[in-house]
């Protein structure tokens, strides 16, 4: 449902990207349990849990944190 990238921004801290896949940005109820995710992972505060920034829409629609 969605691909997970590791990345690095400008000013060199790395980063995990999660972006649901293009085929699947079409479909509400995917949206939804993909932005779902999202929010339940960003309640968990633990050291051994990532941290969310951001969700977004990237420029070709596909939804991301």
């Amino acid at each position: 449902m969605s691909t997970v990238y590791a990345a690095t921004r400008d000013d060199g801290q790395r980063h995990a990207l999660k972006i649901l896949r293009r085929e699947h940005a079409g479909d509400p109820m995917l949206r939804d349990r993909f932005l779902r995710e999202a929010r339940i992972a960003e309640a968990i505060l633990h050291p051994a849990c990532v941290h969310i920034e951001a969700t977004g829409v990237t420029p070709r629609a596909s939804r991301y944190w």
